[in-house]
């Protein structure tokens, strides 16, 4: 059986890149099927690119071939890697930190580094369009079948790469976490706290949170917003918290853009504290 190639990169779309990793895939076989996930990843953001492919996985079918090519480091020594996860997927990425929210929540069953004799052919001197000459071209020769994860190279052993984003977790009365990503076009603010931890402090719509977005020590924003189900249960130009479509605790402006209105981004150092507002 044939396997579907869903792609995550940073690429754009006003270059070739995109288009040219399926006309690699393609010329391997003309009949396997690929799909965009997204290539408006920020650039270089692997952070974003690591909750887009944990988010992702679970709504596709389990032989699903992600391509995830986010990849500062390209050309360089770090590892590329062929993964399967516990959810039956398989993953191609470079090993340097997209794979850890998935590790985290789906767990990752055999992970096998790919060797460099496995390229396209008649690349080997070319050291910077990896998602072309590497993770496209070994998808490909995957999604046909005559091959397997094994057969691109040794084992992986010894820990792979990981972001440090800090767990979310519960002290006192509040929840400490990370916002993670910005939706664009929209602007909504997306942390990792999940809806779990809310319940374990009785917290429920139509409750006002008090808020701390600290990104640095000297630098944080305070507030209060209602926590509801959805953007037009407030006032247009409104504030408010709700649960995204991932089940995580998000920050949006009914029709407007949370992150523009409060410059705040996403990032590791961006903290979020959240209490129930008492008053």
């Amino acid at each position: 059986m044939e396997h579907i190639i869903a792609l995550i990169t940073d690429f754009g779309l006003r270059n070739h890149f995109a288009g040219t990793m399926k006309g690699v895939i393609l010329s391997i076989d003309p009949g396997i099927s690929i799909v965009d996930i997204t290539h408006q990843v920020q650039p270089q953001n692997i952070l974003e690119a690591a909750y887009i492919l944990a988010d992702s996985l679970p709504y596709w079918p389990a032989e699903t071939i992600f391509v995830a090519v986010v990849d500062p480091g390209v050309g360089t020594e770090r590892r590329s890697l062929v993964v399967k996860t516990g959810t039956g997927h398989q993953i191609l990425c470079p090993d340097n930190g997209v794979l850890t929210i998935v590790e985290q929540e789906y767990g990752l069953i055999n992970i096998y580094e790919i060797s460099r004799h496995n390229r396209l052919p008649g690349t080997e001197a070319y050291f910077t369009f990896h998602g072309r000459d590497i993770y496209a071209y070994n998808a490909g020769r995957l999604a046909t079948g005559k091959i397997l994860p094994s057969d691109l190279g040794p084992q992986v052993r010894d820990p792979i790469i990981k972001l440090p984003i800090e767990k979310p977790e519960i002290h006192g009365e509040s929840i400490t976490g990370n916002i993670i990503k910005v939706e664009d076009p929209f602007g909504n603010l997306c942390t990792n706290i999940p809806a779990g931890l809310l319940s374990e402090l009785s917290i429920e719509y139509g409750d006002q949170l008090d808020y701390t977005m600290i990104e640095t020590a000297e630098k944080h924003q305070t507030g209060k917003l209602p926590f509801v189900k959805t953007f037009g249960e407030v006032a247009v130009k409104q504030a408010l918290a709700y649960m995204d479509s991932s089940g995580r605790l998000g920050f949006a402006v009914n029709q407007g853009n949370f992150s523009n209105f409060f410059n705040m981004k996403a990032g590791l150092l961006l903290q979020v504290k959240l209490t129930k507002s008492i008053s």
